[in-house]
């Protein structure tokens, strides 16, 4: 059987791909919040560690990110986070 099948985590990063990104502002709006939860308590101890605000990935900065993944999602997943991570702007702004 795939692992994307049975891999609670591998099924919830597929939230990241921009072919799974909804059609509408409407949908996006609740869009990947239950795959982001359960990525953050997967990672929760690795997550505190290093600093991170649960709380604030959530509310701030999942939100950030999706609508910025609508507005570009013309690209392909790995062309939009490349410009994510060597961006400043974008490193400074999500």
């Amino acid at each position: 059987m795939n692992d994307l099948d049975t891999s609670p985590v591998l099924k919830a990063m597929q939230v990241f791909f921009m072919v799974n990104l909804p059609d509408t502002e409407v949908d996006l709006a609740t869009y990947g919040e239950d795959q982001v939860k359960a990525l953050c308590e997967h990672f929760k101890v690795d997550l505190e560690r290093m600093g991170c605000q649960l709380e604030h990935v959530t509310s701030t900065e999942w939100p950030a990110l999706k609508a910025h993944m609508f507005r570009n999602k013309t690209r392909s997943t790995d062309v939009m986070f490349k410009k994510l991570f060597t961006d400043q702007n974008l490193k400074i702004r999500l």
